[in-house]
């Protein structure tokens, strides 16, 4: 929710250079915080062997540190 009253907050900045600012802090305490914005999100393929285990989180994200074989 903190992510997404911080955009409803930035719709209403005026000052361009101001709402950019705005933005790009908003994409770091988003990454920080593992969140992730539909709008902005991108669609990643992911291609699986039977064999291959990677953990699963929530915010779609998968870390290649995480992939081990079985």
């Amino acid at each position: 929710m903190d992510v997404g009253e911080k955009v409803l907050e930035l719709f209403n900045v005026a000052d361009y250079n101001k709402r950019i600012e705005g933005y790009r802090t908003l994409n770091k305490v988003a990454v920080e915080a593992g969140a992730t914005i539909p709008l902005l999100q991108s669609v990643v393929t992911v291609v699986r062997n039977k064999n291959l285990n990677y953990a699963k989180y929530q915010n779609g994200w998968i870390l290649g540190n995480t992939m081990d074989w079985s």
